[in-house]
């Protein structure tokens, strides 16, 4: 069993990244030439599609092996140099798309003949979507409006992962046995399960202290989203940013507002279920730190990584035998990063892309709350792995 991911899922090394790069650098050029072109022709149609989708998976793969190595150190310049190249390429595409949804609603009476096509097929709910959103397109005299909003969003998520993948600092306290901790993701749930009140609320603050820290600079960044987001939504002739950002999921408009509403007028038994929990636990008051407070007896049992993967595979073993099989294969292939390491992120997540694999990471402790996360991860590992295996890249 490997405990540490094996980044040859995406490439064998920087090399073989770099020749990938170079010839999506290629690939993108060759696009906007066919894009220029406009050349109403059914093979011509084909061949820009194509290409667009084989380009885009491409950059997901160069993008992911960087990322995927900055996930387990962060302070790794190397890599962070090629995920940020890999995304510069990413913001290039985006604007071929655009140009290319663009010339699909102007010839979209051929597109409409087109459609059932074999070839076409796999593209189909792409192509729906395009026709749906028509008037939202972006036209040619708006790109160099999109290049600079672009720009912006490229800009401001990079310095976003930098504040929390580099910068942020999490506070510190003291635990019931007189050791200092820090309070990160990793840990700070476990502490906050404490049966201690001080103790939640120390770890609570420690924690908060990382952001706070920050606070200046993430809401600078987050006025600076928001002005993007908007400028982009009056640029595609949206009323509001939530309604690009459903359209994009085909959703309504007030699906959201819907949702809130219904919530709101609903909270009354959440309300009802604190109030006995703050009466069963002893509070004299219920505070945010209190919440995730279990009211039963927490398990302090030890488990080996061996002992935790066997009882989470009896667990899922009611999902079929494929659902094991795909527990089996990321063990012995290296989707799964199980150990806490300087700079290695600090929360758990799968990785969830179609090219390489789903990988898992976690920060496994030998206790009940590490052996949960890990059967957590697993469930978002292999609906990935079933995704992938069953639909191709256009629709995943």
């Amino acid at each position: 069993m490997k405990t540490n991911w094996d980044y040859t899922h995406l490439y064998s090394g920087v090399e073989a990244w770099e020749t990938d790069y170079h010839n999506v650098e290629q690939q993108l050029v060759k696009l906007e030439q066919q894009i220029n072109a406009d050349t109403l022709d059914y093979n011509h149609f084909i061949a820009m599609i194509t290409t667009q989708f084989q380009i885009e998976e491409t950059i997901e793969r160069l993008y992911c092996y960087g990322k995927r190595h900055v996930d387990q150190d962060s302070t790794d310049e190397i890599m962070t140099t090629l995920s940020q190249r890999a995304w510069s390429l990413y913001a290039k595409l985006l604007q071929l798309k655009t140009q290319l949804e663009a010339y699909i609603i102007k010839h979209r009476p051929d597109m409409k003949a087109w459609v059932n096509r074999p070839e076409v097929q796999s593209y189909q709910p792409y192509l729906e979507t395009i026709f749906k959103q028509q008037q939202h397109i972006i036209s040619k005299e708006q790109q160099s409006a999109l290049e600079v909003l672009t720009k912006q969003q490229t800009s401001i998520q990079r310095l976003y992962r930098a504040l929390m993948e580099q910068d942020i600092v999490f506070g510190t306290f003291v635990d019931q046995n007189g050791k200092t901790v820090e309070s990160n993701p990793s840990n700070a749930e476990r502490y906050m399960k404490s049966s201690n009140q001080e103790e939640r609320r120390d770890a609570f603050l420690a924690n908060l202290a990382g952001y706070q820290q920050l606070q200046h600079s993430m809401a600078y960044l987050y006025n600076m989203k928001l002005d993007q987001e908007i400028a982009l939504a009056h640029l595609k002739q949206y009323d509001s940013v939530l309604e690009m950002k459903l359209d994009q999921e085909l959703l309504p408009a007030d699906i959201v507002t819907k949702l809130i509403e219904t919530v709101l007028k609903h909270l009354d038994p959440l309300h009802r279920y604190y109030k006995i929990k703050k009466r069963v636990a002893g509070l004299k008051q219920y505070h945010h730190y209190d919440k995730v407070l279990p009211l039963g007896v927490i398990s302090t049992q030890h488990y080996e990584l061996e002992e935790a993967i066997d009882i989470i595979k009896q667990a899922l073993s009611v999902l079929g035998s494929p659902t094991l099989a795909y527990i089996d294969q990321a063990l012995a292939e290296g989707w799964v990063d199980f150990f806490e390491k300087p700079h290695k992120r600090k929360d758990s997540f799968t990785a969830i892309s179609y090219t390489g694999v789903p990988y898992v990471s976690v920060n496994f402790r030998h206790n009940y709350q590490s052996l949960k996360t890990l059967c957590h991860e697993f469930g978002h590992m292999i609906h990935t792995a079933y995704a992938k295996e069953h639909q191709p890249f256009v629709t995943f």
